[in-house]
């Protein structure tokens, strides 16, 4: 785990090393324990490396890195799982430094950029430049854990791992894009490819992208990325029509493909422990931890003194079943007011996700004992962990009806939802069709019965947080659209498929692993997601779908793995997810930090929010006329962001 800079100019350029120091000065947390530069001769290319050494510990693990026949230079951020059968596969001999980025440079040497994707199993983001084609190679892992930056300006590429270094070259501008600026008020955060700025773009997950010189001075040339692995390609639908007859072997090749992905993952030099919640996908990955370890593994969990958004009292059951050495901490307001002021500096990015605060907490906790910890991130949109999963086998019952019938319905469920009829019915155990802990989700529901024509633009729905967070914007900039979710509906399957697919293809890689990637990395932490493997992707979605959801029972074939570990009674119950409390907090003891970024003064800088509208709504979250917690924090974090720029 690491941090990545560098910069490719069309001709010589007198600051290159300058500019490049200062990129790579922004990334130090990524990488205390080591520092790297290199330059060409001709002053063109510049490469930059922080290290957070995890495999093979001395100096000869340092970046940048050559080849040995010396024609290719390598900045790489991650873990290539399978470096040591990549060594064994492609017979590399005499490599010195027993670190994975040894192995990859040399097998791209040997066998080219693509064919060492194709095999490269693992989590990374690299820049890869080609001293004979005078070429320069970006690329990211399959399911987007790593990221990378770039942006082409006045003949010259710059890419790094976060945004803030980026914003250190000189030349480059950065001015805010309206359209990502209206994908964040949908979403809660910035999709790639999009970025903050205009002229600054995401790699896509599964990607890579060459820039050569010629391509920086040839405006007519766009330069596009090409992906070398898509989900939708790779899937053997034939072992849908196996594994619904036979649940049982689907359920014992799911155990075998975590496990092996969970021991490849374990694999460090340095001390490694987990994230554990007490819920399923945390449970499984830190009970086969425990099974291949000699010794009790750390594990660690924060909890809230709010009840009603606490699980660590889960969390230490499940450690002490398993035995692990248990690490808990509860968060109190006072902790998330000295993380806020620095959110806007540890993404980069305006990122409404509440539970980065937590987040960042937790990994700060596990930095004090373990340099590495595995999470459970990726079980929910492999699975089908979500409501939206389950509503949509819902909705295919009530697409058949005409659209004046849905609004019926929809007014049905309002009503039952404003006498709590839903909790009644379900308590008495007379519907099995919906979520778990009804009532608080009926509204959104009804809502989109009632609003909804089609399950294309319901998925779409479903993708937002709400569709009426975009008025957050000045109206003169709402029609600065853009589109964050492409082709979707052509992915094979039902309308639960096409959703998990879509999560697991944006929502994870723009906001789960983002809200991880800089919470730890702020921390100096290297986190692993084993769900992750791209062996074990491909099987989940190529599970026929009641063995990912059934009936209202999401991920029902990854807890029936989980309960060869862990008791049914420590797991069954509704889940919460990693929550916190912004309304109370911020109606509380946060609301003197809110007050002090809704200001007119601050909302009004550069015409970019609809000051009137987001003030009424701040007035009535205070007065307890309404509920505009999430709206607020998303407001709140773009502005905080802005103020750290």
């Amino acid at each position: 785990m690491c941090g990545i800079s560098g910069i490719l100019y069309s001709h010589s350029h007198h600051e290159v090393s300058f500019i490049s120091k200062l990129m790579n000065q922004e990334l130090t947390h990524r990488g205390p324990d080591a520092s790297g530069q290199w330059i060409d001769d001709n002053n063109t290319v510049a490469l930059s490396h922080r290290r957070l050494s995890i495999l093979g510990l001395g100096i000869d693990g340092n970046q940048p890195m050559s080849s040995k026949c010396g024609r290719f230079i390598i900045v790489f951020n991650g873990e290539i799982y399978n470096f040591q059968q990549i060594k064994k596969q492609l017979q590399l001999s005499d490599l010195k430094s027993g670190s994975d980025t040894e192995v990859l440079i040399e097998a791209i040497s040997k066998i080219g950029i693509t064919r060492t994707l194709d095999i490269a199993n693992g989590m990374f983001a690299f820049a890869v430049w080609d001293k004979k084609n005078l070429c320069m190679t970006l690329a990211r892992d399959r399911m987007g854990e790593k990221p990378i930056y770039y942006s082409i300006q006045n003949n010259a590429l710059i890419f790094a791992s976060e945004l803030k270094a980026l914003t250190k070259a000189s030349g480059f501008e950065f001015k805010i894009c309206s359209k990502a600026l209206n994908l964040y008020f949908q979403h809660g955060y910035v999709p790639a490819p999009y970025s903050i700025y205009k002229q600054v773009n995401k790699l896509l997950p599964g990607h890579f992208i060459e820039f050569s010189q010629e391509n920086l001075t040839n405006q007519d040339s766009l330069v596009q990325s090409k992906p070398f692995w898509e989900l939708r390609h790779s899937l053997d639908f034939k072992k849908k029509v196996f594994y619904k007859n036979n649940p049982q072997d689907a359920i014992k090749d799911l155990t075998i493909l975590l496990e092996q992905s969970t021991k490849k993952q374990m694999v460090s030099d340095v001390p490694i422990g987990s994230f554990l919640s007490g819920g399923i996908d945390s449970s499984i990955i830190t009970a086969l931890m425990q099974k291949n370890s000699m010794n009790p593994i750390n594990t660690f969990s924060i909890g809230f003194y709010d009840k009603s958004f606490n699980e660590a009292q889960y969390a230490k059951e499940v450690a002490n079943f398993l035995g692990t050495n248990h690490i808990e901490h509860y968060v109190s307001p006072d902790e998330a007011y000295e993380v806020i002021p620095d959110l806007g500096r540890i993404y980069d990015e305006p990122f409404a996700d509440p539970s980065q605060i937590p987040t960042y907490l937790v990994s700060k906790i596990a930095k004090q004992n373990v340099t590495v910890a595995l999470s459970g991130d990726g079980g929910d949109e492999l699975f089908g962990g979500y409501n939206r999963h389950v509503f949509l086998k819902m909705w295919e019952s009530f697409e058949v009806l005409p659209y004046q019938m849905r609004k019926l319905a929809g007014k049905l469920l309002n009503a039952g939802q404003n006498i709590k009829l839903f909790n009644i019915l379900e308590s008495a155990d007379l519907i099995n069709f919906l979520p778990n802990n009804l009532n608080d989700k009926v509204s959104k529901i009804s809502n989109r019965l009632i609003d909804i024509k089609d399950s294309k633009e319901l998925i779409k729905s479903l993708s937002k947080i709400d569709n009426s967070y975009q008025t957050a914007i000045n109206e003169n900039l709402i029609a600065e659209n853009a589109e964050a979710f492409h082709n979707f509906e052509t992915y094979p399957g039902s309308l639960m498929e096409k959703m998990t697919y879509l999560d697991a293809m944006k929502y994870l890689p723009d906001d789960i692993l983002v809200k991880v990637d800089r919470a730890s990395m702020a921390n100096s932490l290297e986190t692993r997601a084993p769900f992750l493997d791209y062996e074990l992707v491909n099987f989940a979605f190529g599970l026929p779908e009641d063995l990912r959801v059934r009936n209202r029972n999401s991920k029902w074939i990854l807890k029936q793995a989980l309960y060869k570990f862990v008791p049914r009674e420590l797991i069954d119950r509704p889940k919460m997810g990693f929550g916190v409390p912004v309304g109370s907090w911020i109606n509380g003891p946060l609301k003197n930090w809110a007050n002090s970024l809704l200001t007119e003064e601050k909302l009004n800088r550069e015409g970019l929010l609809n000051t009137k509208l987001i003030r009424d709504r701040w007035l009535a979250h205070q007065n307890g006329s309404a509920n505009w917690d999430s709206f607020l924090w998303s407001v709140l974090m773009f502005v905080q962001w802005m103020d750290s720029q």
